[in-house]
Order: C-alpha cells, then structure tokens, then sequence
C-alpha cells in the first residue's frame, strides 16, 4: 500500500478516529478532564506528510465526528459546538507540524543537534496553537477541570506534542532501517515487558517507587542503539497512562489532583524525550564512527585490485614480526614483481596494465589463506605475509602461484596475454631485525629476476 494512496488515507483517517475517540473519552473520568497521552497528533501528521490536502480533509470529518461522539457519551446535554470546534482545529496543527517537518528536516530528520528544534517548532509550537482553541471551548462548552483554562493549555499543548514525540520518530526510523525488526531481538523485547509490567505495578500494585526505575529501561535500549525498541517501549507506556490514569494516578496520587495530574504529564514527556535525545546521540555517533572507519579503510586500501596497500601491510608485518620474535613463532614474508611490467604497459596501455595487476590479485587472493597478509605495496610489486608458516608451506604456496600466473591470459578488448611474476621469500630467523627480513626479501626478489625472472627463491 503505496503513502499518500487513497487506501494508505483511508487506513490514516481510521486509525486517526480511534486514537483522537479513545483520547478524548477520558474528559469524564478525572478531576482535570483532559486525557493524558493520545497519539492522534503524531497519526495526524504522518497523515498529512504524505497525503497532503486530501487526507488533511479527511482528518478534519474524523476529527470532528470523534471529539462531538466523544463529548456526547460523557453528558448528551453538554453543547457539542465547541467539542466540533476543536475537532475541525486538531487535524489544522497537525498539517502545520507536517509543514515544519517539510521545511526544516524533510532532508536529514531529526538529529541529535536538531532535537530542540524539532521539538519547539514541530511538536509544542503547533499544540500550542490549537490548545489555545481547544481549552477556550473547553472553557466554554464546560468541560473544563478543577485546574481551570490555563491547566488545560498546558495539557492539551503537552498532549498534542507527546503524540508527535511518540508516533513520528518511530515512524522516520522504522523508514530509515533497512531490517527494522532486528532491533527487536529476544532480549529487547523482554526489556520492553519487563519496562511495562513495572510501569502497570507502578500505577496498580502499591509500588509507587517502580516509576523511577523503569526509565532506565528505555534509556539502556537507547544506548545500545536500538532505538525503535527503546520508542516502542515509550509508546507502550503511553497506551498504559492513557488507560490507568483516569482512574488511578498512582504514584502521582498527590492531595492536589491537578498537580498530580501535572506531575504525570511532565514525567510522561521527559521520559519520552530523553530516551528519543539519547538514540539521536548515539545514531550520530555511530555515523561517525562508521565514517571514520570507512575512510581509514579506504586510505588503507589499493583501490584498483582491492587488497591492502602497503599503510596497512607495514604495520601489520611489524605486529607479526613482534609476535614471532616473542613467542617464538614461524613468519614468512614474500615480494612479488610482474615481470616485464613496463613494456606491457608501454606495448598495451595503461589499461592493460590495470587489468594484470587485478588478474594477479584475484589469483593471489584464490591461491593463498584467509590467514595470509596479501599487499600490493607498489606499482608492480606485490606482498604476501604468511604467519605461523614454515619454509616448506609457504614455497609450495608461492610455486602455486606462480604457475597459476603464468598459463593465466590476461585480456583486454583484442590484446591476450600470458603475464609471469618473480618472488623473493625470506625466512625469519631469530634474532634477526625486522629491516633485515625485509631486506633479505628484495635481495631475493632481484636475484630470481636475474637468474631469468620467472621463479620463486626463498631462503
């Protein structure tokens, strides 16, 4: 079901309906009379994102149908224009916050750096606006609570922009993950279980202290990265508030309902958005991360034939030789030269060239172990690093090689040829210095190059 689809609108307006009914309903079952947590608003704007005018249209009917059924089921006598009112209002913001979203995050979202902002200007600024409507009509269809008109601005603002806090991000990274469902592993999902059976014990069991520890739940699975499982955890707990609360404030059961309810609210929003800045801050952190390791693999790797260059093959030879000199440990390290390279590219081109150095290390990597160091360490001259191998092993292997390049024909558009390679092979031998190895290894590689190139020598 394509986004923005008139089935994908429909299926926006129902849910839309559900969760705008079933948030309001609650006006008659506490003191404060305006519900908790409702996630219409984030529904809303997702709507709108990606439907645009003709499902802002649809969200408007739904909208209004559901805050007059609502008010009608709580008193029918109760006048129903400002209920009407504010359910035409609703949708309105959440078209503003798609708007925002638009302008300022269509591109990247939410960042960690952006947080603040998408917070101020996508979720508060737009509920403040249609609560300044909605606790007027509240005010004036009396459905307004012991905390009077401003208790009620600040509730509905908080509520409206909770609902963007809990649906939105869920549904940007559930976009951006390629698998989403592997952040929900085993041990997230009983995270997620174990964060709401406290939060439920929290409101019903008499154990009020719980509420403090179950945050840290959500905080963990943010940390780990996995923030979808951290926002379904918060989402979760929204549904569970929005069902306990109006009959039971539990650990928020203050002398003074509507600072309890308050309380509630400000604890709902902070444990909502806290997790969500710690997610973002690791995601970035990651990218960096990612990033970096990229570019040092890159600065790292030969990029015509793929293998390591020698910023990687140096250092690692130095760490094996270490090893070896240690514990006593059998090393090997070979150079290899294409005979006869610059006549073949003088001959054939450059172009030519390029492909006998990638024929020769896509041999190289059939050939040898995944256990062997392979380098192309210069123009023509490649290396190969066989750790824990004996002189016997690592000459059989180079012999492979070698003929294996030799009947290779290397081919480029009309131009077929067989290319050969020359190898110098040096044996470490305690106590023998590192510059010494190495040096013994190009003596080696120019003497099988003046004995006729084409042939292994390792001593």
């Amino acid at each position: 079901m394509a986004r923005g689809s008139t089935a994908w609108a429909a299926v926006v307006t129902l849910i839309f309906f559900l969760a705008s009914f079933a948030g309001t309903t609650p006006f008659n079952l506490h003191d404060a009379n305006i519900a908790q947590v409702s996630i219409a608003s984030g529904i809303g704007m997702i709507g709108c994102l990606y439907g645009g005018i003709r499902t802002l249209l649809a969200l408007i009917f739904a909208s209004t149908l559901a805050f007059g059924l609502a008010i009608y089921s709580w008193d029918p006598t109760a006048p129903l224009i400002p209920a009407l009112v504010t359910g035409a209002v609703m949708p309105l913001a959440c078209y503003l916050s798609a708007q925002i979203w638009k302008n300022l995050f269509s591109n990247g979202g939410v960042r960690f750096e952006t947080l603040k902002h998408y917070v101020l200007q996508v979720c508060i600024l737009p509920g403040f606006l249609v609560s300044l409507v909605a606790a007027s009509d509240s005010l004036y269809g009396s459905y307004t609570g012991k905390g009077g008109y401003f208790y009620d601005l600040y509730e509905l603002t908080s509520t409206y922009a909770l609902g963007i806090l809990l649906v939105a991000p869920f549904y940007q990274l559930w976009r951006l993950e390629e698998d989403p469902f592997r952040q929900f592993s085993r041990n997230a999902i009983l995270s997620i279980v174990l964060y709401l059976t406290l939060t439920i014990l929290a409101f019903i069991a008499g154990a009020p202290g719980l509420i403090f520890v179950a945050p840290v739940i959500p905080l963990i699975l943010a940390f780990k990265g996995e923030e979808l499982a951290s926002l379904a955890a918060l989402f979760g707990m929204g549904i569970i508030v929005t069902t306990i609360a109006p009959y039971n404030l539990g650990p928020f059961d203050l002398p003074n309902k509507v600072q309890g309810h308050a309380s509630l609210l400000t604890y709902v929003l902070m444990s909502v958005i806290t997790p969500l800045a710690i997610g973002l801050h690791v995601r970035r952190l990651n990218v960096v991360s990612r990033s970096r390791d990229k570019w040092q693999s890159k600065a790292r790797t030969d990029q015509l034939t793929g293998l390591p260059n020698r910023y990687a093959f140096f250092p690692e030879l130095a760490k094996q030789f270490e090893h070896a000199s240690k514990q006593g440990k059998k090393l090997v390290v070979a150079m290899i030269d294409v005979d006869h390279f610059k006549m073949v590219n003088d001959t054939y081109g450059h172009a030519f060239g390029d492909v006998v150095l990638m024929d020769i290390a896509l041999l190289m990597q059939e050939e040898m172990r995944d256990s062997d160091l392979l380098a192309r360490v210069g123009g023509e001259e490649f290396a190969i690093l066989f750790p824990g191998t004996n002189e016997d092993q690592a000459f059989k292997a180079l012999e492979r090689l070698r003929t294996r390049c030799e009947s290779h024909i290397s081919r480029y558009q009309d131009v077929e040829l067989s290319i050969t390679i020359s190898i110098g092979a040096a044996v470490f031998k305690s106590p023998e210095p590192k510059d010494s190895l190495l040096g013994r290894a190009d003596s080696l590689l120019y003497q099988a190059k003046e004995d006729g190139r084409n042939r292994t020598i390792i001593s």
